[in-house]
Parts: C-alpha cells; structure tokens; sequence
C-alpha cells in the first residue's frame, strides 16, 4: 500500500469503508499530512481502545464492515465526528456545530456538487435546480420529489 495507506479503489468500498476514507483525506486536509493506518491505531490504542493496524487497513479496504460499537465510538472520539456519522446518515455534524451535507455524502461528484453551490444565493440555487431538472429530463429519470422546507 502507499505511503498515505489510502485504499486503491475507493469507488468499489462499501459505505463504511468510504466514510472512514473520507475523514482520513479530511486529517490530512487540516493536518497538513496523511494520517497513516498505524497512527490511528496508536491514538485510538493510546485512547483505550486497543486495534492493530492491520484490522485499520481491512476496515479501510471493506474486508471488515461490522466494527463493534466500541471501535465506532472511539472511531467517532478520535475524528471527532457523532457516532452516526458512521451508521450511515447523510446529515451529520463534524464537530464544528453545523450540519455537513458534502461529508456525509460517499458519491463524490454529489460532494462536489453540493460543495460548490454552498454559499450561492437563494436564487442562485433555485436556477441550479431547474438546471438539474433539465438534465433529470434530458436522461429520461423521473422529476425530483418534493423535499420539505427544514
């Protein structure tokens, strides 16, 4: 494996394994460096919770996707991150108070997307809808549901 230890095919993971990719490019974003297999071991090792560097990379790689709820917790403590983020929803906080859509989605052109149209302006957003109405149309998919105000 690499020297970032970071899973070759990440498009082939299940949703946990891309999760726990997702928050390793997200340490070495604000980090400045990758955070190796081995370094997460030791923290969450150092932390309580003893785990081998070898079950990281199987977790990673989706050979393991059923941790226990203590590796999740300690998981979601080292990360900083609400154990639900690992459970699968998309709406989840990062440890900073908001609520992080981008982060809880796995398809990353979604995250990209959505990403990018932060910040637009309520009308901004609105054509960016009818653009991708246009588009849902000119594939042949069905309209988009009606999603509630939140």
């Amino acid at each position: 494996m690499a020297a970032t230890d970071h899973p070759e095919q990440p498009a082939t993971l299940g949703p946990f394994a891309a999760r726990l990719n997702l928050l390793f490019d997200r340490w070495a974003e604000k980090h400045g460096r990758a955070l190796r297999n081995s370094d997460l071991a030791a923290g969450l090792t150092s932390a309580g919770h003893r785990i081998s560097k070898a079950y990281v990379s199987q977790l990673r790689r989706g050979i393991r996707t059923n941790p226990s709820t203590a590796l999740l917790e300690a998981l979601a403590a080292f990360f900083g991150v609400p154990i639900d983020y690992f459970l699968g929803y998309d709406t989840v906080g990062c440890g900073s108070g908001d609520i992080d859509i981008p982060g809880g989605l796995i398809q990353p052109s979604l995250r990209r997307l959505v990403s990018t149209a932060s910040g637009l302006s309520p009308a901004a957003l609105e054509y960016l809808a009818t653009i991708a109405d246009a588009l849902r149309l000119a594939e042949d998919l069905p309209g988009r549901p009606e999603v509630a105000d939140l």
